[in-house]
């Protein structure tokens, strides 16, 4: 049995341009969130109505150069921040693709760190960082 392994990838438009982006994570953390109601009746019982499942991504780089050329394929601070911040843009639509699957996402607002990777510096005096943010489920 042969098994392909299929890209994590991110498309789509950030105000109203055209993009198509390889992740290239280093990981990616994924929980179901539930979304729904907490109600608390007047003699104090409660009760949750429930309203459906969405999915959280966690994703995470490490070692990753602050920026890079026009055709430099790895993550890169810059690029990330920029996909990162495309929620304030009118016209953004971010399709998450994982598992053979496509996601309509969101950014989860709040959610960057960025720190710089104290001990990986290269020969050149080239910092490297590891970022993270988290994506939601439209």
């Amino acid at each position: 049995m042969t098994y392909t392994i299929q890209p994590i990838y991110m498309s789509g438009y950030i105000n109203g341009q055209a993009f198509y982006y390889d992740l290239k994570s280093t990981s990616v953390g994924s929980s179901l969130q539930n979304v729904g109601d907490l109600v608390t009746a007047v003699d104090g019982s409660k009760t949750y109505l429930h309203r459906t499942y969405k999915r959280v991504w966690d994703l995470s780089w490490e070692y990753i150069c602050y920026s890079g050329g026009p055709a430099y394929p790895l993550a890169t601070v810059l690029k990330l921040q920029e996909l990162y911040t495309s929620a304030a843009y009118p016209n953004t639509q971010l399709v998450f693709g994982m598992d053979s699957q496509d996601f309509l996402v969101l950014v989860e607002p709040n959610s960057w760190q960025s720190t710089l990777a104290s001990r990986s510096v290269s020969l050149t005096n080239v910092p490297y960082y590891n970022v993270s943010f988290r994506l939601v489920e439209e």
